[in-house]
């Protein structure tokens, strides 16, 4: 049939594709906690700040929304009242309602105790998408006390209760009014299966109290079951099936408190209460109904309470602690996340009856939340993509007489609906009309040497078909297909084929015709050349790829054409500094010229000396190319401890012992320092920069061998260590050595890796996988992992073969655990966490254990730390660290004087770069630890004495503050330092480093 063919051809040439769904702010069977508090300042009766948390059924943050706190839509919440901050669903789903006072915050005085004249009493939503709204207030109920709950059916009425004024109305659809003011004392009200309920306790008999339907004027409200003399209910949910209802019992579980629950056999009776191994009682609560159900809900603490979850199993169940309060925070109400309402139709699609040639138009009309989309379909096959039309009009010209249904599918966020009608086509005598074009796709430009496909759609019967390029027919041949037929395929296309393209269709009614220019580029560039790091000395290698009709090139250094170089590819041997800059290429043809993108070329020094009493930071990327996941230039840049730069120093990008990491994964690029001081070891891929097309952590270990580069105190560098087998698309993160040619690895997969040398090759650990940084600590390997138990492992030695891993410590299950440092009593580590919350913990050893004494932070917000290196000479450590920013990150220093240190940013990390790790510089030979003796003071003069090994120079360095450090006297061991004027100094410290 000539209709289904249509059809079948409308989905060929616009696919089906799935609809976009709008971006709601909640998710589906999460969870809606009121927090009360910002931890900023602690809980007041003069009110806090208020939030709308999310959390999943497992405790995991997901978003919040900040209730407004200032202003005409202002509502704060009584940070000490505990009987505040009940929040319902309303009945039907849309939105959260929430209670406060419509007040600035901060208020001077007592919030409950003041007068509604002077402090509105108002209520106010959140709905699915998280957007805020405020509803109106009360200045006449609730005055000189507390509003503890609201609750609205989804249409426009809302009610309340508090400690005094009973149940209202508080509109909108209905003026306001005291709905019953008996029961004055109320907790918390809710609307369940019809019925406006609630919960009192002020006196006998304290219960759950119901209204028959939803009352907006004067009303009685009857017991619907008494919860017990001296209990105190909040929270309550009834089932669907009115079968089954729990009440949160604020009092301790010893008291009688915790979770009841009530069965209904045509008497509502306490069947046993929830709360085994808890101390506390509860308020807010939600249920999910089930075989078994589960119960969410909020303890009664004052501050720092829980969220927990009860699986109703029997009497006996446990809760399990989802979340925790932070200090001078505490969680209130809680309910399931608002939900939107799935498309509901409202005028369905009527059935058409129309002649052949004339068009059949159809609308429905439907309403839910968000945007609605709508998918046209007629026997099951689309003729639309998702659109926002709610109208469509399907052509039958060509079509034969025949019945057949049309449909729309209606779909937004939470639901799909479906309306379906008969189109009838009827036979007509009318002539054929002339062909219509309705689409066509006509490339406008392609590339020298590509293809390129002509297609129309037009309407009608009896189409014929002819393709012209510049007004002559086209006919078949080598490059040209379908030159008679809807699509014109068109292959090895070059300058001489850019013009005119016409498609004229006809038939015996006439004809149409489109027309459109095509531009060939000719020529164009197919393969750009890349940017390259070279060291000094080495050949600059750089090549073009270029497709089209008679080529030349030549190309050019910073704008300036270069002599003789007219070939595609570009040589310059024996580099030196001055050769670095921009190289181009400029390719012409017969139909005109291109120039390429540039390329950037960096000569470095080889090498360079580092001096230990140095920091040497590991750098990634050399701003001119952007960070990128297939592997980018590293650098060593060694700076003096107070920021200023000394040097820096290139590892090679290309050849043999080429060594890159990935510039956008912050997991990669930890550096170590050898268990003898004499080497900085990198982890890294040995590929050229710029040869692959996807990301390094994503090849094959056969393809890119995954090594360990070591460089000395002379900045020599060596590729020491590799494996064509492990580490397999896993990110490789570190390196370490123990300097006598012996290296262990550590990546996201595969465990840790001795790579050999020494004794073969062998997996030592891989029971934890996800490792991130390893290095020889007091003669053990240590590695930290943030897989399983986040935390410090140690494998007890320095194994080459299979060994037990035991963890050290802990750092907390929301920790992000990546570098670390121990000093030599084995008593202080730094760890640095990179997570939100993160930053610098110090552990301390004490009784058998490590504990965590505090967190420094990294002098940025929500910013943690990545890498780090302590100085543990003082007795005050000097932490030196690599925050965790994913662009100008910063190498910092803070002199840990206590929990309240402050961090002071030495160097911010240029654009187009990334800080990945910081090390003391490497001695260029292993000597003894320098050791000072006890100062003498003599007539004036001040002298200390320093032994080491013997003939190797050391430096000793003065400072005031622990953070400068000048150099004073550099002498070959052992020597004696005499100072003369000892009594200039108020305060003054003293080291000694070795001096290579």
């Amino acid at each position: 049939m000539k209709i289904k063919e249509f059809l079948i051809l409308a989905s060929c040439l616009s696919g089906v594709v799935a609809h976009a769904q709008i971006t709601h702010g909640f998710d589906p069977g999460n969870l809606s906690v009121l927090r009360v508090g910002d931890s900023s300042v602690p809980l007041a009766k003069s009110g806090n700040p208020a939030f709308l948390v999310e959390y999943t059924t497992n405790g995991v943050l997901a978003t919040s929304v900040t209730i407004p706190d200032s202003g005409p839509t202002a509502l704060i919440i009584d940070g000490t009242a505990t009987s505040e901050g009940a929040i319902s669903r309303s009945a039907n789903s849309n939105f959260i309602v929430v209670v406060g006072y419509n007040t600035d915050y901060p208020y001077t005085g007592s919030l409950a105790s003041s007068a509604s004249t002077k402090v509105p009493r108002g209520i106010a939503t959140i709905d699915f998408n998280g957007d805020y709204n405020f509803v109106t207030n009360t200045t006449t109920e609730f005055s000189g006390n507390n509003i503890r709950s609201g609750a609205s059916d989804g249409s426009n009425n809302f009610w309340a209760v508090g400690a005094v004024s009973g149940t209202v109305y508080m509109g909108l659809a209905y003026p306001p009014a005291t709905v019953q003011s008996t029961l004055d004392d109320s907790e918390v009200v809710n609307i369940f299966n019809g019925n406006l309920c609630f919960t009192w306790q002020k006196s006998t008999p304290a219960g759950v109290y119901s209204f028959a339907g939803q009352p907006t004027s004067t009303a009685a409200a009857s017991l619907l079951f008494t919860t017990g003399t001296s209990s105190s209910p909040y929270g309550f949910v009834i089932s669907p099936d009115n079968t089954i209802a729990y009440v949160a019992d604020g009092r301790a579980f010893s008291a009688g408190g915790g979770i009841q629950k009530y069965t209904n056999n045509g008497t509502w009776g306490l069947a046993y209460t929830l709360g085994a191994g808890s101390t506390n009682g509860a308020r807010g609560l939600a249920v999910s109904f089930g075989e078994p159900s589960v119960i969410y809900a909020t303890t009664t603490e004052f501050s720092a309470n829980r969220l927990i979850a009860i699986t109703d199993t029997n009497s006996s169940a446990v809760a399990r602690v989802l979340a925790t309060a932070a200090a001078n925070e505490v969680f209130r109400g809680v309910q399931f996340t608002p939900q939107g309402s799935p498309p509901t139709i409202s005028a369905a699609l009527q059935p058409q009856s129309v002649d052949q040639g004339q068009s059949a138009m159809f609308t429905v009309s439907a309403t839910g939340s968000g945007t609605l989309y709508y998918l046209w379909e007629s026997n099951s096959i689309p003729l639309t993509d998702w659109e926002t039309n709610a109208s469509f009009t399907l052509a039958t010209t060509g079509d034969p007489p025949e019945t057949f249904s049309v449909g729309v599918l209606i779909s937004n966020s939470w639901g799909t609906n479906m309306s379906s009608a008969i189109l009838t086509i009827n036979t007509s005598n009318a002539p054929p009309a002339a062909p219509v074009i309705i689409s066509e796709e006509i490339p406008t430009q392609v590339n020298a040497g590509d293809g390129a496909i002509f297609v129309v759609v037009a309407t009608g019967q009896s189409l014929s078909y002819q393709w012209q390029f510049d007004n002559t027919n086209l006919t078949d041949g080598p490059f040209v297909a379908g030159a008679t037929t809807p699509e014109l395929v068109l292959s090895n296309l070059f300058g001489s084929n850019a013009g005119s393209y016409t498609v004229t269709v006809a038939n015996a009614g006439g004809s149409d015709s489109r027309t459109a220019v095509l531009t060939v580029m000719d020529p164009w560039i197919n393969a750009q050349p890349g940017s390259q790091t070279y060291l000094v000395g080495g050949t600059i290698d750089l090549s073009v790829g270029a497709i089209g009709t008679q080529l030349t090139y030549q190309w050019t250094f910073d704008g300036t054409n270069e002599p003789g170089a007219t070939d595609n590819t570009f040589l310059s041997s024996n580099a030196l500094t001055a050769d670095a800059g921009s190289y181009a290429v400029v390719v012409s043809g017969t139909y005109g010229a291109v120039t390429s993108t540039p390329a950037m070329v960096i000569v470095a020094p080889a090498q360079t000396t580092f001096f230990p009493s140095n920091l040497v930071v590991l750098r990634v990327g050399d701003a001119a190319e952007m960070l990128t996941n297939s592997g980018n230039t590293l650098f060593l840049d060694q700076y003096a401890t107070n920021g200023a730069v000394a040097s820096t120093m290139a590892l090679p990008d290309g050849g043999p012992s080429a060594l890159v990491i990935s510039g956008v994964a912050t997991s990669e690029g930890f550096m170590t320092l050898s268990a003898d001081g004499r080497l900085l070891t990198v982890a890294g891929y040995n590929t050229n920069r710029g040869v692959l097309t996807n990301s390094l952590s994503s090849s094959l270990s056969s393809d890119v061998p995954r090594v360990i580069g070591t460089i000395d105190g002379a900045g020599n560098y060596t590729l020491a260590a590799s494996t064509s087998s492990q580490y397999s698309t896993d990110n490789f993160r570190a390196g370490a050595t123990d300097g006598s040619n012996n290296f262990w690895g550590a990546a996201s997969g595969g465990g840790t890796w001795y790579f050999g040398n020494v004794g073969a090759a062998s997996t030592v650990q891989s029971s934890i996988a996800n490792c991130r940084v390893i290095n020889v600590v007091n003669g053990a390997l240590v590695f930290s992992t943030q897989s399983g138990t986040n935390g410090l492992y140690t494998l007890g030695g320095l194994p080459e073969t299979a060994a037990a891993t035991n963890l050290l410590f802990a750092t907390g299950s929301s920790s992000s655990p990546e570098d670390f440092a121990v000093n030599a009593a084995a008593n202080l580590a730094y760890v640095a966490d990179d997570g939100s919350k993160g930053g610098i913990q110090r552990w301390e050893y004490s009784g058998g254990t490590w504990n965590n004494a505090y967190t420094l932070g990294s002098g940025t917000g929500g910013i943690g730390a990545r890498s780090l290196t302590v100085d543990f000479s003082g007795s005050r450590p000097v932490i030196y660290a690599i925050t965790a920013e994913t662009a100008a990150n910063r190498l910092i220093a803070i002199t840990d004087a206590g929990a309240g240190s402050v961090a002071v940013t030495l160097v911010s990390c240029p654009a187009n770069e990334l800080f990945r790790a910081v090390r003391f510089a490497p001695a260029s030979i292993s000597s003894a630890a320098p050791q000072l003796s006890a100062p003498a003071l003599r007539g004036g003069q001040f002298s200390f004495s320093l032994t080491g090994t013997a003939g190797y120079p050391y430096v000793i360095e003065s400072s005031s503050d622990l953070m400068t450090w000048l150099p004073l006297q550099t002498n070959s061991a052992p020597f004696t330092v005499t100072l003369t004027n000892a009594s200039d100094y108020s305060q003054q410290y003293f080291r000694a480093v070795y001096f290579p």
